[in-house]
């Protein structure tokens, strides 16, 4: 079945965040699906899956005919396997590709999108080893190929707002950043088979060290400490499955120190109301900022209990312009963003590849080097 490069999109993975979690069938088919129905161009974009097993072949094949019914004009989808002849020459002809697998391959699928010179877009962390991903950013800019990370959290209103204050410099210089981001026990245990492979501040810790450098572009990190504390999650898995890991990380901005307090873990017990807790307070010489990022303001009670969703992540609700539902928030903005790179004008193009703000590998990079520094830690 052949296809026009400009055309195809190649997605490989088919794990939770791509067809089912706590929103729906995933938040990455979904938002393909939209994307591709509301930019047909003169021919319809197709999707082709690259799947890691026949379990995730059928999986996602079920949940794409819900896709379908909820987006009109969704594309057509082809599947084939991630281990299988039909992978490099997929890349070959694709237009974009998402790669959606766990860490330790993510080296792996970015080289092959490298060599095919294909725009890719890859879920958080990049690799998270600093000197793998440093390697993969230079490849990237000397080969002139666009990589995107995942880095949702940089579209998140409040994070935007939080940006803008700080670099306004009304209440003065920051000084200390403390984050509490932690999600279910469960997740690990029960949702995520390659759980004992890496700990939980690379799976989700991540997000906030990128959110320092987004906040603070100019932060030179100088020491970086942690702990990990072990709970019902250790006790199964051990390793580095710490339950709750306590990192300190302390900088320079300019000629001030400035340092960062990060508790991240799986330990919410399975109650809670919401899938994340995520409070955020900042510190600066004439004030404190604080943001509840898990209470949005919308809570659902019912027979089962109390839910508190988080709508500015993703959510599907109406659109008064186009007079239907739609997916919406900076988990589809992520994507959405990226894809509308990809089919930019070449001058739109090198305006955003010169954009800091956005989540491209070399900012990626310097993430996963506080990364390889909080694990030497808790070793």
């Amino acid at each position: 079945m052949s296809s026009s490069p400009s055309k195809t999109i190649l997605l490989v993975g088919t794990g939770a965040f791509v067809t089912h979690d706590s929103y729906g069938p995933g938040v990455i088919a979904r938002s393909l699906a939209q994307w591709c129905a509301r930019n047909p161009e003169s021919d319809p974009w197709r999707l082709q899956v690259a799947c890691r097993s026949d379990a995730g072949r059928t999986r996602f094949e079920l949940e794409w005919k819900t896709i379908q019914q909820e987006v009109a004009n969704a594309p057509s989808i082809e599947t084939i396997r991630c281990d299988g002849p039909d992978l490099d020459a997929a890349y070959a002809r694709a237009h974009a590709a998402f790669v959606c697998v766990p860490d330790e391959s993510h080296a792996d699928y970015l080289e092959r999108a490298l060599a095919a010179r294909v725009p890719t877009w890859i879920v958080k962390p990049m690799t998270g080893e600093g000197e793998a991903s440093r390697f993969l950013a230079e490849a990237a800019q000397t080969a002139k190929v666009p990589v995107w990370v995942d880095y949702h959290k940089r579209f998140d209103v409040s994070n935007r707002s939080l940006r803008s204050t700080i670099a306004g410099g009304e209440y003065g210089r920051p000084l200390l950043y403390s984050v509490r981001y932690s999600q279910p026990r469960d997740l690990p245990l029960d949702g995520f088979a390659w759980a004992d492979e890496t700990d939980v501040f690379t799976y989700i810790g991540c997000h906030y060290v990128d959110q320092l450098y987004y906040l603070m572009p100019d932060l030179k990190v100088e020491h970086v400490s942690a702990r990990g504390l072990s709970g019902p999650v250790h006790a199964v898995l051990g390793g580095q499955a710490w339950d709750t890991v306590v990192a300190r990380i302390d900088g320079r901005l300019g000629d001030h120190a400035m340092t960062a307090q990060l508790e991240v873990g799986w330990s919410n017990p399975l109650g809670s109301p919401t899938k994340s807790l995520q409070v955020v307070e900042c510190s600066l010489e004439r004030g404190r900022i604080f943001l509840d990022q898990s209470r949005r303001g919308t809570e659902i009670w019912d027979d089962r209990g109390v839910a508190v969703p988080n709508p500015y992540f993703f959510t599907r609700l109406h659109d008064p312009i186009r007079g239907e539902d739609a997916y919406q928030g900076y988990g589809y903005d992520s994507i959405a963003h990226f894809l509308d790179f990809t089919v930019a004008g070449e001058n739109e193009q090198s305006m955003l590849l010169e954009n800091a703000s956005l989540p491209w590998a070399h900012e990626a990079a310097r993430t996963d080097a506080v990364l390889d520094q909080i694990r030497d830690a808790l070793a």
